[in-house]
């Protein structure tokens, strides 16, 4: 298409003047018109127009078609009545060339006279002549009124289910209209789903979300002309915001929906909505009585122990309203455990106790948690134990087993609150209960030479004159029964002690010893046959002459015994102190107590049999005979004596030897508490000590409960009553201060002006938790030294390495003070809960020291 250009369009020629001229030029020579050529289609050089205002009109032309259609504007600023349009050619070329339009002549370079639009669609027919020329050359220019669309509802900012608007169209002559939807304002192309409609027509769109728009489209008749207009966007939304709530404890570990925990939980929710149409979230932490606004910098913080249910709730903007419920639950007491029996004092052939189990926190026992092991010590045992599964009220028992033992029993409950405790002691002479040997057969008052227990048959040889015998039978164990017999006939003998006057027959006479254990159950027999010489067996010897003499009986011959596998001591006696189970062979395992003043003791072992050797500590000593002496540390002390039997067998025996250390005996103005469960226990003295004190106290059913761990408000209690003069008023400001009991306030208060202690990192102060033993020293250093005077240097524990840093310079403070000691195997243990016995020992030896200083 060529177009006029703004400059030949702002100067027009004149009409009359155009015409003039083409009328003063010479006309061609006649010629027959029938051979003269048609009008060429590209003699036209270009096509302009203007409005009624001589407003430039763009003219849609090109020179191979004959029809031209052309939109024409309407708006209320400017509107297009008329149309006045002309052309231009190579006018030297064709000199005869004249256009009409719409049958009124237009001159080169000038317009025909303007055209009123009539209608949506008006035709300007353009008609050029030439007389050179045969025929003629016609364009159709149409000229169409633009369609304006008009959208009821013009979309919508705020979400809704669905868009609905109607749409009315203006100039709709020749005109097909059609709509689409589609989720941008990009025009949707030919393939997609182009419906027509009426104009007026309502268009609705549900079932679907995000955002929408609605495209329109008018496409004349002659399909030369396209009109699209689309809508401003429709929000939507079917979907109903999604609320996550992220719960994780203290160390980041994520925390699952109502399981139970013993960490702090901190809760933090959050919505995803596609179609940002949120508008509420809310949380209600009394069942909904009342909703509070949650932003996204709210953060909920549960650490009291108990059940915390949440209520979260979201609404958007189309009223969808949903509510979820989470469920925290925190229990941070460990299980409480008790033995039914609690230990035996005296010693019995077997041990036999069931284990209780109680949980007050609400979480109840951890499956499979319960698990046991038997030990011959107090002190927790080493990694790597084999520990047995077990239920509640299951009887556990211990055969076969001889000293002192107890029962640990470990078990967690399902928030993850461990505990680990033991029993009383159990004292076992289990061997001694099922043994049913002798250790000694007279005949006739005298003892069978060379008896070995082992060896169950012996024969003897008597004179014919030997017409009856006494058996004397003794047995190891005093309790143990024995009676003798002939054939099926048994007479019960006493240990030791003589049978009747047995007869005895020419020839053999066998008789039989029946030993039963103490146990009524483990039976041993022994045989003894006795031949008696027939009267013909004594012959008279000649001695050289007249009379004669008879050989006397011969003497008893019995059978060699093989070499004795006996190790038992048959006494065991220290220089000073006394067992706190009385001496048997069988039991292995020995403990007494000695004041701070004995620094040193001998043994004195006695070996069962007068051919087995003994050692102790590694040092060869004679049966009967004194050590050398050993000396004694304070506190625990482990001698070890080994007996070695004839055929290489041995037994060992382990004494420990608990040296107190040098607190002075107590000396009360009144008499101490009456505690009913410490006696014989190692930190009794101090118990003691701090009861006349009223440094510590024990419960109000009378017991003191030293084994058991205590809590963080008991402990500073005895802190503030050995190093505090006066109390304090300092305010609190933990988030579980709540927890804190009215008795254990002022000790807390105390502790925190002090700088004892300071809470944990989340803000809580966990009176009601254990205090680990690292906790313990790092506490009690800051009542003695400065921290600033402290530095991290070996503590020389067997398990340095698993002290923490922040510990390892109070601990090794505390150590070198001798106010602490590890436990079994030089080690300290520092991640094990503080038990009120270790707490008083510590902090008495620490008051000794902050006096001196």
């Amino acid at each position: 298409m060529q177009e006029v250009t703004q400059e030949e369009l702002s100067t027009p020629l004149d009409e009359n003047k155009q015409t003039e001229k083409m009328m003063d030029e010479p006309s061609e020579v006649a010629h027959n018109l029938a051979d003269s050529p048609a009008i060429p289609q590209d003699i036209i050089g270009g096509i302009y127009a203007t409005d009624q205002h001589g407003h430039i009109v763009y003219v849609n032309f090109q020179q191979n078609q004959q029809d031209s259609y052309t939109l024409v504007e309407v708006s209320t600023h400017h509107q297009v009545n008329g149309i006045k349009m002309g052309f231009y050619w190579d006018k030297v070329k064709y000199k005869d060339l004249s256009s009409q339009i719409n049958g009124m002549n237009q001159a080169w370079g000038g317009y025909a006279p303007l055209i009123q639009l009539q209608g949506d669609t008006t035709l300007l027919k353009a008609i050029l002549t030439s007389p050179s020329h045969s025929g003629s050359l016609t364009y159709n220019f149409y000229f169409v009124r633009r369609p304006e669309f008009t959208f009821t509802a013009n979309g919508n900012e705020i979400y809704s289910t669905n868009a609905s608007t109607a749409v009315n169209v203006t100039h709709t002559d020749q005109q097909q209209l059609y709509f689409t939807w589609s989720q941008n304002t990009v025009t949707p192309d030919e393939d997609a789903d182009w419906q027509p409609f009426a104009n007026g027509q309502t268009f609705t769109l549900d079932n679907v979300s995000g955002d929408w728009y609605l495209h329109t489209r008018a496409i004349h008749s002659s399909g030369a002309t396209i009109v699209e207009q689309h809508s401003e966007r429709f929000r939507l939304d079917q979907s109903v915001p999604v609320v996550t709530v992220n719960m994780v404890d203290d160390t980041g570990e994520e925390y699952t929906n109502n399981a139970w925990t013993n960490e702090p939980i901190t809760a933090a929710a959050s919505v995803y909505d596609k179609s940002n149409s949120l508008k509420s979230l809310e949380y209600s932490l009394d069942e909904g009585e009342t909703w509070i606004t949650h932003d996204a910098d709210t953060l909920l913080h549960f650490n009291q122990q108990g059940v915390h249910v949440v209520h979260y709730r979201m609404r958007d903007q189309r009223g969808h309203e949903e509510t979820i419920i989470r469920t925290i639950r925190i229990d941070k007491t460990a299980p409480s455990l008790t033995f039914e029996p609690d230990g035996h004092d005296q010693v019995v052939p077997f041990a036999t106790t069931s284990v209780q189990v109680t949980d007050e926190g609400g979480s109840e026992l951890a499956v499979d948690s319960l698990v046991y092991i038997w030990t011959q010590s107090e002190d927790s045992p080493e990694p790597g134990a084999k520990w047995t599964h077990f239920k509640e009220g299951e009887e556990l028992i211990l055969k076969d087993a001889d000293g002192t033992w107890y029962l640990h029993i470990q078990a967690m409950d399902q928030a993850g609150n461990h505990v680990e405790v033991h029993s009383k002691p159990f004292h076992l002479g289990g061997t001694a209960y099922k043994n049913a040997d002798l250790s000694g057969i007279g005949i006739n008052g005298k003892p069978l030479p060379e008896f070995d227990h082992l060896q169950t048959d012996y024969s003897w040889s008597v004179g014919y004159s030997q017409t009856s015998i006494i058996v004397t039978p003794t047995a190891v164990e005093a309790n143990a029964k024995i009676e003798v017999g002939q054939g099926e006939q048994y007479e019960e003998v006493l240990n030791g002690k003589e049978s009747k006057l047995m007869p005895l027959k020419v020839g053999n006479n066998k008789f039989s010893i029946r030993v039963t254990a103490p146990d009524g159950i483990s039976v041993k027999s022994y045989t003894l046959q006795v031949e008696r010489a027939k009267n013909s067996a004594i012959e008279p010897v000649q001695n050289g002459g007249s009379g004669s003499s008879y050989l006397p009986a011969p003497t008893p011959t019995p059978v060699p015994a093989p070499k004795s596998n006996v190790a038992e001591l048959s006494q065991l006696v220290l220089s000073i102190g006394e067992w706190k189970v009385p001496f048997s062979s069988k039991l292995t395992d020995y403990r007494v107590d000695v004041p701070s003043s004995t620094d040193g003791l001998t043994v004195q072992a006695t070996a069962e049999n007068s051919r087995s050797s003994i050692q102790v500590n590694g040092v060869k000593v004679l049966s009967g005979k004194e050590s050398e002496r050993i000396l004694l540390q304070t506190g625990k002390n482990i001698i070890h004596i080994i007996v070695t039997a004839e055929d290489g067998t041995t037994l060992t025996y382990q004494l420990t030897i608990h040296r107190t250390s040098e607190i002075a005996p107590p000396s009360c103005q009144a008499n101490p508490q009456e505690l009913k469960d410490i006696e014989g226990h190692w930190s009794e003295q101090y118990i003691i000590q701090a009861s006349c004190s009223n440094l510590a106290q024990g419960y109000p059913d009378g017991s003191f409960q030293p084994n058991q761990e205590i809590t963080r408000a008991e402990f500073l209690m005895m802190l503030m009553n050995v190093f505090g003069s006066e109390q304090s008023e300092f305010e609190l400001n933990f988030t579980d201060q709540e927890e804190i009991g009215s008795w254990a306030k002022p000790a807390v208060q105390w502790a925190v002006s002090q700088s004892a202690v300071t809470g944990y990192p989340d803000g809580t102060i966990r009176p009601n938790g254990s205090v680990t033993r690292a906790e313990m020293a790092a506490i009690v250093s800051r009542m003695i030294e400065s921290p600033d005077s402290l530095s991290s240097i070996i503590t020389d524990f067997q398990d340095d390495s698993n002290i923490p840093e922040w510990a390892k310079p109070a601990v090794a403070m505390l150590k070198k003070r001798e106010i602490l000691q590890g436990r079994e195997g030089n080690r300290f243990n520092p991640n094990t809960a503080l038990t009120r016995a270790e707490a008083v020992t510590v902090l008495l030896k620490a008051s000794k020291e902050f006096n001196t200083n």
